[in-house]
């Protein structure tokens, strides 16, 4: 398993080495993503994570591996209004704290035209709505988006961050029983 904020500084061989990778925060969306699907579509697992301050807001054309081709950026209300499957169904959203950041609505990204998905697409959670995480199989291999930031929610929420990280808890969890067969 490995997180990156630089994926595209592993190599060929480095990514071989892995059965999971986690990308969060990323500085530009430039990079050779072929390599990155290349690893999902030979069996890697990837988890990829676009909420918050992304260079994936607002989008079009999307890199291959992405379970669509364009995401959009805004809030979607201040409360949780989920539609959740399998694992996510599990979370208790009641739980969490509120979509909010500094007084304002939380921000997300989200799939906004449900005709901007590829093929092998399972919709695990919307808010209000909009598709905030999707699963795609994508040759032997398998993503999941979240357009929640949901890796920065348990670090700035710290008075209810070990209910926070139940989400990313949850989509590694079904991440690594693939990898696991567990």
């Amino acid at each position: 398993v490995s997180q990156s904020r630089y994926p595209f500084l592993l190599s060929s061989e480095d990514l071989d080495n892995l059965d999971l990778l986690v990308i969060y925060g990323l500085e530009s969306r430039s990079g050779d993503w072929g390599r990155i699907t290349e690893f999902v579509k030979k069996g890697g697992n990837l988890f990829v994570e676009t909420g918050g301050n992304s260079v994936f807001t607002e989008e079009e054309n999307l890199p291959e591996v992405f379970p669509m081709n364009q995401v959009e950026f805004g809030a979607l209300g201040r409360e949780w209004q989920v539609e959740a499957k399998e694992e996510m169904a599990n979370i208790n959203f009641a739980t969490l704290e509120p979509l909010v950041f500094q007084g304002e609505a939380w921000k997300l990204s989200y799939v906004g035209d449900l005709q901007a998905f590829r093929t092998e697409c399972n919709i695990l959670l919307t808010q209000a709505g909009k598709p905030v995480v999707v699963e795609r199989n994508l040759g032997s291999g398998k993503v999941i988006w979240s357009g929640l930031n949901s890796w920065y929610r348990p670090w700035e929420l710290k008075n209810n961050g070990m209910v926070e990280v139940e989400m990313v808890n949850t989509i590694l969890k079904r991440l690594i029983s693939i990898v696991t067969g567990k």
